[in-house]
């Protein structure tokens, strides 16, 4: 038996399609892993001050629609993980108990409330490019923290005095 990984979305979906695939000689099968899962994402430098401020950040995460990316760049392959330690015992979930809770509150005055009580999830679409109402929350946000929109169809912004 001959084994091939394949950890590439478009070739797993587009390149498997030969005589011996077709005639079941070859099977192309989706093993299931219980392995951390790792990370793949964007990190913002929050020492910049274009990233200091939490709701520039969360605008950002409001934008990045991942399910039509997902459907339409990577062949609906990849799931979507909220924890940086996913599919292991470090992963993040729920609302903190226990241990977790008992440290958590000696920083309680530091850190957003919500996060005592709701449990982390990053915004959902419906795959379709257009996500309008996430769009607008985003744009809320960045008002608050500061930024104009100078050109709408060129799509710029600057924030006080600053422009990037």
């Amino acid at each position: 038996m001959d084994f091939r990984e394949e950890n590439i979305a478009k070739e797993w979906a587009m390149a498997y399609d030969f005589p011996a695939v077709q005639k079941g000689l070859v099977k192309k099968e989706l093993l299931p892993q219980h392995l951390p899962t790792g990370m793949q994402g964007f990190g913002m430098n929050t020492r910049r001050a274009v990233f200091k401020d939490v709701r520039v950040r969360h605008a950002l995460a409001m934008v990045f629609d991942f399910e039509w990316a997902n459907a339409n760049l990577f062949y609906g392959s990849y799931t979507r993980t909220n924890s940086y330690f996913s599919n292991s015992d470090l992963a993040s979930g729920g609302i903190p108990e226990g241990d977790e809770l008992a440290l958590l509150n000696q920083y309680r005055s530091q850190l957003p409330p919500d996060l005592f009580t709701k449990p982390f999830q990053l915004p959902v679409t419906d795959a379709s490019g257009n996500n309008r109402e996430l769009m607008r929350g985003a744009l809320a946000l960045l008002e608050q923290a500061g930024w104009k929109v100078r050109d709408p169809q060129a799509g710029q912004c600057r924030r006080r005095a600053v422009q990037f």
